[in-house]
């Protein structure tokens, strides 16, 4: 049974979930300098992401947002794994959104959430939120009251990784298990594509993430 990974600013050999063969389907180390793999898509910044030294950088100032999304060809893909290297280094969020409609409406978004020393009323922590006709907060890390076993600290270079298989989701930080989700609902979200979010909201210092 194969498994489709996803992987941005580096190479990686992948395992499925059930050591089957695993395909990388899509990459980008962003060597060429061009956003030539990628689709900008809507937000009040549309200048917000650029290529500098083999690295995508998303850059926006306080209260805008935009959004990219990976040019993928095949969006029926259902179970695939994102994996990125990445580093913050400022404001609180760095958003990727998995399992994107054709129509762009449907997504998860999955905002892993920085410790800003200038906005820490809610940060360090990470939020998977569904959207579909509206949107609803379905997990977090730490869950309420829980136990926590890492920072999400700025200015340092980080590996993530998002897997998806069937109504399941797992969000890993540096190879550390977060969350562990599954979308029992009528309406689970089940194939769609990648996408990228910049969000700044009232953080006074702007956000600005590499990956």
């Amino acid at each position: 049974m194969k498994k489709w990974g996803l992987i941005f600013g580096l190479i990686l050999s992948l395992l499925s979930f059930k050591k089957a063969h695993a395909t990388i389907y899509y990459y980008d180390t962003f060597s060429t300098g061009s956003l030539e793999k990628w689709v900008i898509g809507s937000g009040s910044t549309e200048n917000g992401w650029y290529v500098e030294n083999n690295e995508l950088i998303g850059s926006v100032a306080e209260g805008d947002w935009s959004i990219i999304y990976a040019d993928w060809d095949n969006l029926s893909r259902g179970d695939y794994k994102v994996t990125s290297k990445v580093k913050n280094i400022s404001g609180v969020d760095q958003i990727f959104l998995v399992r994107v409609s054709s129509d762009r409406s449907k997504y998860y978004q999955i905002d892993y959430r920085y410790n800003e020393p200038k906005w820490g009323q809610d940060n360090n922590n990470i939020t998977i939120y569904k959207f579909d006709n509206g949107h609803q907060f379905v997990a977090q890390y730490p869950v309420p009251g829980g136990t926590r076993t890492f920072d999400l600290t700025q200015n340092e270079e980080h590996k993530i990784v998002i897997r998806l298989e069937w109504r399941n989701i797992k969000v890993y930080f540096d190879d550390e298990l977060a969350i562990d989700y599954y979308d029992w609902t009528s309406t689970p979200l089940l194939e769609g594509g990648v996408g990228l979010k910049n969000w700044s909201g009232q953080c006074p210092v702007g956000t600005e993430n590499h990956f």
